[in-house]
């Protein structure tokens, strides 16, 4: 889950729930203050995109969410390529059903930051490939990727991937971007996991604006070295933490 902080000490929070006895997993949006999260009027669920048996809520700000669905299965479990959406909580719709970076076939939307106006940043992964991490959402893709959004033109810019590279100069692992902060003008900082042959790496990230508005190259700080035989994964940051 991922929450948003609003006025009067009230939180914007969206997770997953299941039904008893169903195999997927539905979304829902939590509004209020710490006291009410056990006041079920407080919460709503999200409506399923389009065809969708699944759908995954993963990040909130500025009044978007973005999230990953599937509306393909096989014997009730997700089967199709990762798709990933933006979902307005004014509107309740969903304003881009379908992010795609240029060429891919499976994409996710893991976290987005508000830069303030209509401009929002938006982090995930990418993949040559139909894979889906629906049911192991630590899973990453092949790269990682960052891309600007603008609420009022509905238009994407800015992509740019990511790949994690060992310090050990081994063979690259596929990468995906988790959470998302950028609490300092023009800095980013990034929850990552990378899959190398030795292990999954938990790692810190920092990415800079250009002054044409792409985004530099990221820095990477390994927060746990690989683990053989087991898994270190970083879901949410903000700022230096």
């Amino acid at each position: 889950s991922d929450l948003d902080n609003l006025p009067g000490a009230q939180l914007r929070i969206v997770g997953t729930f299941t039904n008893e006895g169903a195999p997927n997993d539905n979304g829902f949006i939590f509004e209020g203050t710490a006291d009410d999260v056990a006041d079920p009027n407080a919460y709503r669920a999200l409506p399923f995109p389009s065809g969708a048996t699944w759908n995954i809520p993963h990040s909130t700000d500025g009044g978007l969410v973005v999230g990953n669905y599937d509306g393909s299965t096989v014997n009730g479990l997700p089967a199709g390529g990762g798709l990933a959406y933006v979902y307005s909580v004014k509107t309740g719709q969903y304003i881009v059903p379908k992010i795609t970076f240029p060429g891919s076939l499976a994409n996710t939307a893991y976290g987005i930051w508000w830069n303030g106006g209509t401009s929002y940043t938006i982090c995930g992964g990418w993949s040559n490939s139909p894979v889906n991490n629906i049911l192991e959402p630590n899973q990453p893709l092949s790269k990682a990727l960052l891309v600007d959004y603008d609420s009022a033109t509905k238009q994407f810019s800015h992509w740019k991937s990511f790949t994690y590279t060992s310090p050990s100069g081994g063979p690259s692992g596929i990468t995906h971007f988790e959470g998302i902060s950028g609490v300092e003008p023009g800095k980013y900082t990034l929850a990552a996991t990378a899959a190398t042959e030795a292990g999954t790496v938990a790692g810190f990230v920092t990415v800079y604006r250009n002054a044409d508005g792409a985004f530099s190259e990221m820095q990477w700080t390994d927060l746990a070295p690989p683990l053989v035989g087991g898994s270190a994964f970083a879901d949410s940051v903000y700022g230096k933490i």
